[in-house]
């Protein structure tokens, strides 16, 4: 639980990095990237944390590999934020920036991502004690990653329209972030299927 809870902490801050985007408070936005990172690498000790417990033999193999591969989306949700963070780090510092429609859709992403780790964190904690409850909020998250696959492609978009008149760099941090983004959405899709999985099996009961 807590390293889905330190995984929604960063996706939480890459939300705020957008507000600061958008009101040109760029040192702050630094900081809080840098603040992204930390918890990053506390997410990957939490995951090796877990990892190893997992291991140790505790549990029915299905039900291992099922949480190995929770844990693993989960984390990668970080990754990718972190990922796409990093890519706002490179246009601040060499000075270069998005459109504020790019930002704007990159933003919704984020916010989009959030909600989804919210609803895995939820999910998480309604496992073994609420089957309705993980199903529905599956479902939820469900609508989230298509929401996010919509707002991708108009980022896409409007990051190809961009080429015709912006240096390659910024083309290409805005497309690979825009991506990035839309694959943290895919990652904390794929740990509610998992989720999902282990409750349809009926192996908790």
């Amino acid at each position: 639980m807590k390293h889905a809870q330190v995984v929604q902490s960063t996706c939480k801050k890459a939300i705020e990095v957008y507000s600061l985007l958008k009101s040109n408070s760029l040192t702050t936005a630094l900081e809080t990237i840098e603040v992204i990172n930390q918890f990053e690498r506390d997410a990957d000790s939490l995951q090796d944390e877990l990892a190893d417990l997992i291991s140790r033999g505790l549990l029915p193999p299905d039900i291992q590999e099922d949480l190995f591969r929770i844990v693993r989306s989960i984390d990668s949700a970080a990754n990718w934020v972190k990922t796409a963070s990093k890519n706002i780090h490179l246009l601040i510092e060499l000075d270069m920036s998005f459109p504020i429609i790019i930002i704007e859709y990159q933003h919704q992403l984020s916010e989009l991502i959030y909600q989804s780790v919210v609803l895995v964190v939820e999910m998480i904690q309604y496992l073994g004690k609420n089957d309705k409850k993980v199903v529905e909020k599956r479902f939820e998250v469900e609508k989230l990653e298509r929401a996010a696959d919509e707002v991708y492609y108009k980022a896409k978009e409007q990051s190809l329209i961009l080429g015709k008149k912006a240096n390659s760099s910024v083309v290409f941090l805005a497309l690979d972030t825009a991506k990035s983004l839309e694959n943290a959405s895919d990652s904390c899709a794929a740990a509610s299927d998992y989720l999902y999985t282990i409750v349809t099996s009926g192996n908790l009961r």
